[in-house]
């Protein structure tokens, strides 16, 4: 039972709640503005004796003077519900197929039977698209084009940053420390450069070598 210290007096959490419960319920049904005012000022007493307490509780359990690394990590645990609960279900009889099953083995076997079979069942119990399929949606197919989004400045700058800085330089002689560094300045022109290509579906040989 969880108890509320107020100066030399000790009550009980629910004894509290109660009590506070009943002079809500007086005030509500006379409607004084003497049994309103005894309930907020109660109210207010219960709120800052339960956050006065709440402060003390945590203060002793995360206080580094008493409690070592072990103690401090395993109350935090408990309060932030970092740690892994782990609740074990004992199934002592289970019905599969219309038949009672008792033992642990075929226990398992019959629900690993009905979790692997709920893919294939709800297939069969999808209704037949009949002869309507995707080529209703997609007439006149072009077979003789392909797609290709524009180049972007974050797509270059990433590729940018992921080269290896232990490879040798090119034919421009730049390593690639170099190119992360200016990288905000030359993703602009590269991005254009790349784009301007695949439109015009060309590229220069000088900027092939390079």
């Amino acid at each position: 039972m969880l108890e509320i210290k107020y100066g030399s007096l000790k009550v009980s959490k629910e004894a509290v709640i109660i009590n506070i419960n009943s002079t809500k319920s007086q005030w509500l049904c006379s409607h004084n503005p003497d049994d309103e005012l005894k309930y907020k000022s109660y109210l207010r007493v219960f709120k800052g004796v339960t956050r006065a307490a709440q402060s003390v509780f945590y203060e002793e359990r995360f206080d580094t003077r008493t409690n070592t690394i072990t103690p401090l990590w395993n109350n935090l645990n408990q309060v932030s519900s970092l740690g892994k609960t782990r609740t074990r279900i004992n199934i002592s009889k289970l019905t599969y197929n219309d038949k009672d099953l008792t033992e642990s083995s075929e226990i398992c076997n019959a629900v690993n039977s009905y979790f692997c079979s709920v893919g294939p069942s709800l297939v069969q119990s999808l209704k037949p698209a009949g002869q309507f399929d995707f080529k209703r949606y997609c007439l006149n197919p072009c077979t003789n084009s392909m797609l290709c989004c524009p180049v972007t400045p974050d797509e270059i700058a990433r590729i940018i940053h992921k080269f290896p800085n232990n490879k040798a330089r090119g034919n421009d002689n730049i390593n690639s420390k170099i190119l992360k560094k200016v990288s905000d300045v030359i993703v602009g022109p590269l991005t254009y450069t790349f784009n301007k290509c695949k439109k015009l579906s060309s590229l220069k040989l000088r900027v092939r070598t390079t």
